[in-house]
Order: C-alpha cells, then sequence, then structure tokens
C-alpha cells in the first residue's frame, strides 16, 4: 500500500498543501526508523543519537534552512529527549501541519 494514500484527502484540504504534505513524509519516515532501529543489538554502554527534521530548501546562495523536530539519545534500556534543551520548545508543530 502507497504510504501517502491513508493521507491524502488531509494533505489536498489543507491550506498548504506542500506544507502538509512534507510533514506527513516527516512522520511517516520518522515512523519507519523507529521501528527498524533494534536497541537489542547494543551493548550496555552503546548510545544511538537521533536528530531529525525538515530541510528548506530557500532561493539564494547558501540560504537553506534545518527545522529540528526531533532529537534525543537512546540507549538499551532508556531514551533521553534533548530537543528543548537543545533546540527550544517547538511550539504548536500541529499548526503548521495543518496550515
Amino acid at each position: 500500500m502507497h504510504l501517502l494514500k491513508p493521507h491524502y484527502q488531509d494533505i489536498t484540504k489543507s491550506k498548504n498543501q506542500m506544507v502538509a504534505l512534507t510533514y506527513r513524509m516527516y512522520d511517516l519516515i520518522q515512523d519507519y526508523l523507529l521501528k527498524i532501529i533494534d536497541l537489542n543489538l547494543f551493548g550496555p554502554n552503546n548510545k544511538l543519537a537521533l536528530c531529525g527534521g525538515i530541510m528548506i530548501n530557500c532561493e539564494g546562495e547558501k540560504t537553506d534552512m534545518f527545522l529540528p523536530l526531533h532529537f534525543d539519545i537512546r540507549m538499551k534500556d532508556s531514551q533521553t529527549n534533548l530537543f528543548n534543551q537543545t533546540f527550544g520548545t517547538k511550539g504548536n508543530v500541529s499548526l503548521m501541519k495543518n496550515s
């Protein structure tokens, strides 16, 4: 099944379809990535840093930006969310997703 098909109506009804599509793709990729990570392969001291977000391509030289949406450290038996500590609070990202 096409992964975007269940979200087609929401994307096409949004005020900005490209924004809605971009956030939906980010969510699908993040969900997939989190499903395939096997922390059981880690030793007791191994750590995995996960940083995810959306690249925003802008006109002009060296003007592209990165919108961070996820940052945490995972170990076999724990997870530490470092997003707010590193980037500050996200604000209401759901407003952007529905725009």
